[in-house]
């Protein structure tokens, strides 16, 4: 069945002047060449259109005064530009585009939404950036595509590393894959906070697609990076917290070097990165009772300062997934 095809004969730029905000979706979008419309829209998101290239330039060409761009699984999208944007266009949102080869933002930009599966494409956010959210279905993608594709950060950093001068606010969201197949792990991220000087709150979800095994003493002795003391950061939630030893390893590398940190929210519960994913009592269960306790042994006995929060997880948590498995939360379609 084709997709429906957007009358755009009906909306003039008389007659579209009173839009203000625009979604669409299941349509194809044939926009003529000369045609003048929406140019009072601010907020625009297209879920599931068929809209090539150029037919998006020439849509975006007309919103003089547009805020926020939201493209969602457009699959004949290859580029995005948002260069001949306005100063005020601030948020792009982007989410699973396959065919996605290149994006191109505009000096100004501040928030950054990015959600992709398969390879990762080049981006080179402005230094404008302050609130940049990255969603991977692989831990090893998800670090080579921020220290590589972002060329403000580097998973090993330098002397004198490029970083995201403005970022507030990362909101990371990684799917964990098998111990013995990935060459990264969580402790990786730590080099974020030397990236983002400047960073004040940093969510970090975790999904674990393996099986997972909680960290002993017997496991060895916690790796350690040389402090780097983060005057900036107040804020910190982490989910996904099985226990696991380079997860403890990330947190607690948070907790000793974030010098004004205000809260440390640790929750063993996964609660995004796993689309289509289905919890069960035996894997995932039991990994919420690990990561409590291992919380609760190394973190808050780390915790000088008061600030670290465990969300409890017990028999309780087991039993729930035990009598009704559920799907973890979507992604706003």
């Amino acid at each position: 069945m084709e997709p429906y095809k957007f009358p755009f004969q009906l909306f003039d730029a008389t007659k579209s002047s009173i839009f203000q905000s625009l979604t669409l979706g299941f349509v194809s979008l044939n926009k003529p060449a000369n045609f003048k419309a929406f140019l009072n829209l601010k907020k625009l998101m297209l879920m599931y259109v068929n809209i090539t290239d150029e037919e998006l330039q020439l849509l975006l060409s007309n919103c003089k005064v547009l805020e926020f761009l939201g493209v969602a699984r457009c699959q004949m999208l290859t580029t995005i530009k948002t260069l001949q944007l306005p100063d005020h266009f601030k948020h792009l949102r982007v989410f699973h585009c396959p065919l996605l080869q290149e994006i191109k933002l505009n000096y100004g930009l501040t928030t950054l939404e990015y959600k992709y599966e398969g390879p990762s494409i080049p981006i080179a956010p402005p230094v404008t950036l302050t609130n940049l959210s990255i969603e991977s279905s692989d831990v090893c993608s998800a670090l080579a595509y921020i220290s590589t594709e972002l060329p403000s950060t580097r998973a090993i950093l330098p002397e004198k590393p490029r970083k995201f001068i403005h970022l507030r606010h990362l909101r990371l969201e990684i799917t964990f894959l098998s111990l013995t197949k990935r060459k990264s792990d969580a402790l990786d991220f730590a080099s974020l906070l030397e990236a983002a000087p400047l960073m004040e709150k940093l969510e970090f979800h975790m999904w674990m697609d393996c099986e997972c095994v909680r960290y002993r003493k017997l496991d060895g002795k916690l790796r350690s990076l040389p402090p780097k003391p983060h005057s900036h950061l107040k804020l910190v939630d982490i989910t996904g917290f099985y226990g696991e030893k380079d997860q403890l390893e990330f947190a607690l590398y948070i907790l000793r070097n974030s010098v004004v940190l205000e809260a440390m929210t640790i929750d063993p519960k996964p609660t995004v990165a796993a689309e289509q994913c289905r919890l069960t009592w035996k894997k995932d269960g039991f990994s919420y009772v690990d990561g409590y306790r291992v919380s609760k042994k190394y973190l808050l006995r780390a915790d000088r300062r008061g600030v670290v929060d465990v969300v409890k997880a017990g028999r309780k948590d087991i039993e729930a997934l035990r009598n009704a498995p559920y799907k973890m939360p979507q992604e706003a379609k």
